[in-house]
């Protein structure tokens, strides 16, 4: 039994369908499938109470999040996806990341690897990559070839110290000579000033999703630039060149980029993070309108809200930008700039009906988007 049949088909679900057409670039050719073991699916799952639609639509949006942020590092360096030859995804899980990988790049340029020898063959068998299981010792794992890029998405920020730096020396022997390393990391400021202070670079703790590794081996991790730095230097040296990109994951986990060739400078690097929001109601007016209300905040440098926009069945019917004060916010994100992030939307009457598609779509002006908000009217209608 998969996933999909427990959500009535995802692919026919109208809200699923609606949110990956919005999303997307090429829906046809998109993979919805998620097997029954995945563990991101589960641990969405179980923080969403079992709804399944919405747990399905979180795998979705973070795979495309953590795509958009791998796709600005990428471009950056190679210029487009097709001056690569090859692309590991280590630690790919059941292919949350893979599946819009495969919306640049060609199956037989991807390489996927995992502990789950299971989430590897589901991923050969429902995207034809490429597949390489992992193993628990660095020392041990091999590979057929080089790559051009390496992707060590949420692996570090669950590693111990012991096999921190032999990992990330492992991964980085792997890259071809214009190759480039990209992993994330929890930073140790997402602990306690106290607990940080006292964990020298680096704290574990033996708790994470995984509802089967060994939690000593794969646990959450939390640590300092300065450590991954000194790892850094010490398995390549003072010339090393590399970047530290905060909360460039989702919003949340560090990103670092180590590229083989020292010459290279980061300085052309401009990444952008995607926009956030909330639609805090929607409901009928009097008159017989039906109002959304919420707020819109971008966290960019200098950055802002370009659009937001209300899609029923896929057109957008109604569009606004920010101007109302959201104190609440503001002091939420300790960010005097998030005050004037409220927003006010409305839709004309009996213009949707109840088993219409509403999405609520926000855009920055580095034209990253995020839906904030999907489901039936009377679903969302509160």
């Amino acid at each position: 039994m998969n996933v999909e049949t427990t959500l009535a088909n995802a692919q026919n679900n109208p809200v699923v369908k609606t949110f990956l057409q919005a999303q997307i670039k090429y829906p046809q050719k998109f993979t919805t499938l998620i097997h029954e073991d995945d563990e991101m699916y589960l641990y969405s799952l179980q923080n969403l109470n079992g709804d399944k639609q919405e747990a399905c639509l979180r795998y979705y949006s973070l795979g495309k999040r953590i795509f958009d942020a791998v796709k600005q590092i990428v471009e950056w360096h190679f210029h487009q996806f097709d001056n690569l030859s090859s692309f590991l995804d280590f630690a790919s899980g059941y292919g949350r990341f893979t599946r819009f990988l495969l919306q640049e790049l060609p199956p037989n340029k991807i390489w996927v690897s995992d502990i789950y020898q299971a989430g590897v063959k589901f991923q050969i068998e429902q995207f034809g990559v490429n597949g390489i299981v992992s193993v628990e010792a660095p020392q041990d794992y091999a590979t057929p070839q080089q790559f051009d890029c390496i992707l060590a998405s949420s692996f570090f920020s669950h590693t111990p110290k012991t096999t921190f730096a032999p990992w990330l020396e492992k991964l980085y022997s792997l890259l071809n000579p214009n190759g480039i390393l990209i992993f994330s990391v929890h930073d140790i400021s997402l602990i306690p000033p106290d607990v940080a202070l006292n964990a020298g670079g680096i704290y574990f703790t033996p708790e994470s999703e995984s509802r089967t590794l060994d939690k000593q081996l794969y646990g959450t991790a939390y640590v300092s630039e300065e450590f991954v730095s000194q790892i850094i230097k010490q398995i390549i040296g003072n010339s090393a060149a590399f970047t530290r990109i905060p909360k460039g994951l989702c919003h949340y986990q560090d990103i670092y980029a180590i590229v083989k060739n020292p010459n290279i400078k980061f300085s052309a690097l401009n990444f952008h993070h995607h926009p956030d929001g909330w639609v805090d109601n929607c409901n009928f007016a009097p008159t017989g309108e039906l109002q959304f209300h919420g707020w819109a905040l971008d966290f960019n440098q200098n950055g802002g809200i370009e659009d937001i926009q209300i899609l029923v069945n896929g057109k957008i019917l109604q569009r606004c930008l920010p101007d109302r004060e959201r104190p609440d916010v503001a002091a939420y994100f300790q960010n005097n700039q998030a005050l004037h992030c409220g927003w006010f939307c409305f839709l004309a009457k009996d213009v949707v009906e109840p088993d219409d598609v509403i999405l609520v779509k926000v855009i920055n002006q580095h034209k990253l988007e995020r839906v904030i908000a999907s489901g039936t009217l009377q679903s969302l209608v509160k």
